[in-house]
């Protein structure tokens, strides 16, 4: 058999087996991932909704916990996209004992990016004095 009639059967197989494995392999559903990055130890998890705040109107009684950051890919940038990424933030700051978070930087990443669509957050975390 010459060497061409053999690359090419060769080519064919390999691009017949790399086609089977992208058709058969499952979609995984795009979650939000992120981390909180505590200052100090852990504390109790806060029940209820966290509050959001910008670097201005932020209490200067509140002690802060640490560190968040959070990404969502999504192929939307829609309403929906936003409601899933902001409830996912929330979930991971209550959980942590966090009931507030002064925004640094969330901005849009464009389809056209290298990694593709999606959310960034960045924010540090507070818990509140009880009278806020």
């Amino acid at each position: 058999m010459p060497a061409l009639t053999r690359t090419l059967i060769a080519s064919l197989i390999a691009t017949l087996l790399v086609a089977i494995v992208v058709w058969t392999m499952p979609l995984y559903p795009w979650e939000p991932c992120g981390i909180l990055l505590p200052e100090q130890g852990a504390k109790p998890p806060v029940i209820g909704p966290m509050r959001l705040f910008d670097q201005l109107s932020a209490p200067t009684d509140a002690q802060p916990l640490g560190a968040v950051t959070m990404m969502y890919h999504s192929s939307s940038q829609g309403r929906e996209a936003q409601e899933v990424f902001f409830q996912a933030i929330n979930q991971l700051v209550t959980q942590q004992g966090g009931d507030g978070v002064v925004l640094e930087q969330f901005f849009f990443i464009p389809a056209e990016a290298a990694s593709g669509p999606g959310l960034y957050f960045k924010g540090k975390v507070l818990r509140l004095a009880p009278s806020a």
